[in-house]
C-alpha cells in the first residue's frame, strides 16, 4: 500500500485519496493555462515544459539573506519537492497545451527559488519535426486528438477506413 491509499472492503479494491490542496493547485494551473492558451488547439508532437516556481521570501529572514534570495543566490529547498511541482503542472496541462502527458520530452532548467511576486512560470515549447521524422506513436496521439475533437485534421489527411491497430501490436509477451 502507498501513502494516501486504503483497501475498501466493500468495493474490494484499493482507493486513492487525493490531496485537496494539490487538486486545488492543479485546477488553478489548468484554469490559468486555458486563459493563456486561448482557443489554440493542444500540441500533438513532442513538447518541452519548463517550470520555475518562485516562493515568497520569509519576512523573518535577515536583510542580507533576503537580498541574496531576491538576487537568486539562495534557492528554495523546502517542500514542495520540485518533481511534485513538475508532475502537478504536467497533469494540469493535459488536454490544454498537449493531448497526452507522454508527449513531454523534457524539462529544461526547472527551478525553485525565492522572489516577488510569488508565482509559477510555465513555458511550453513544441519541438519542431519534419513530416518524415514523426513516429507511429506520435501519429496515434494525433489520431486520438482528432477523434476527440481536440485538434482539426490536417488538410492533406485522408480518412483511413477500416484500419485498427491493437495497442500491443509488434510487442512480444516477454517484453
Amino acid at each position: 500500500m502507498r501513502p494516501g491509499e486504503h483497501w475498501d472492503e466493500r468495493r474490494k479494491r484499493m482507493v486513492r485519496h487525493t490531496d485537496k490542496k494539490a487538486k486545488a493547485g492543479k485546477d488553478l494551473i489548468a484554469q490559468c493555462a486555458r486563459l493563456a492558451w486561448g482557443r489554440a488547439p493542444p500540441c500533438v508532437g513532442p513538447v518541452l515544459v519548463r517550470v520555475v516556481a518562485i516562493f515568497s521570501i520569509p519576512p523573518s529572514w535577515p536583510a542580507k539573506v533576503k537580498k541574496a534570495a531576491q538576487e537568486g543566490r539562495v534557492l528554495h529547498i523546502a517542500d514542495p519537492d520540485l518533481d511534485q511541482l513538475i508532475k502537478q503542472v504536467k497533469d494540469a496541462l493535459v488536454g490544454i497545451a498537449y493531448v497526452d502527458d507522454n508527449q513531454v520530452a523534457g524539462y529544461p532548467n526547472p527551478a525553485k527559488r525565492y522572489g516577488t511576486p510569488e508565482r509559477t512560470e510555465i513555458t511550453i515549447e513544441q519541438v519542431e519535426q519534419a513530416p518524415d521524422e514523426i513516429t507511429p506513436g506520435q501519429r496515434r496521439v494525433e489520431a486520438r486528438a482528432i477523434k476527440a475533437g481536440l485538434v482539426p485534421p490536417r488538410p492533406n489527411d485522408r480518412p483511413r477506413l477500416g484500419l485498427r491497430f491493437p495497442s500491443n501490436a509488434g510487442r512480444s509477451k516477454g517484453a
